[in-house]
């Protein structure tokens, strides 16, 4: 049996048993199952001073959830230059600047239903620091919306914040390039 096949029927019937009862009280780990895309990044700081837009109002970014327990996500700023040399180890100082306006990690996942939050166990990660990190998020659903705010906050721009990022469920053919 073609093991890819096999899990793309696994995800379906487990998406199919989610939206049974409109996604907003079912289990969270089937809910999750598949690729988002990106609608807002927004951080909150603890301080309650004004929100901000980290990597501007127009972030973009994909998150993906296996049926095998892993996930992977990456967040960019757009508008963000290409190196003039073309070799991807040798930018300006400018540049590289420019290209940290990303954010990246994977690694495997696991659930608490009932605390309905999810933990990222980081592996691979753009941001050294959080590496070997367990990242707890509570997670919150919608009819094909996703909700994660972390369940700390964290340091961001010199500020205690808890980003809010919300996901919308990529439906299976639409294009996710940019532009389209």
């Amino acid at each position: 049996m073609n093991t890819a096949t096999s899990d793309k029927g696994i995800t379906a019937q487990l998406r199919k048993r989610s939206a049974s009862d409109g996604h907003t009280s079912g289990s969270l780990w089937p809910f999750l199952l598949g690729a988002w895309n990106l609608r807002s990044y927004v951080e909150v700081p603890e301080s309650g001073a004004a929100e901000r837009y980290p990597l501007g109002p127009d972030a973009k970014g994909t998150l993906i959830y296996s049926p095998d327990g892993y996930m992977s996500v990456q967040i960019m700023r757009c508008g963000r230059s290409p190196f003039a040399s073309g070799d991807w180890f040798s930018p300006t100082d400018a540049e590289l600047r420019d290209a940290a306006a990303f954010i990246a990690y994977s690694g495997p996942f696991s659930v608490n239903e009932k605390a309905r939050t999810v933990t990222h166990t980081v592996e691979v990660s753009f941001f050294p620091n959080w590496l070997r990190r367990m990242e707890v998020r509570n997670a919150k659903m919608g009819e094909s919306e996703l909700i994660l705010v972390p369940h700390r906050a964290i340091r961001s721009g010199g500020n205690d914040v808890k980003p809010q990022l919300r996901w919308s469920r990529v439906s299976p053919g639409t294009p996710t390039a940019e532009g389209q």
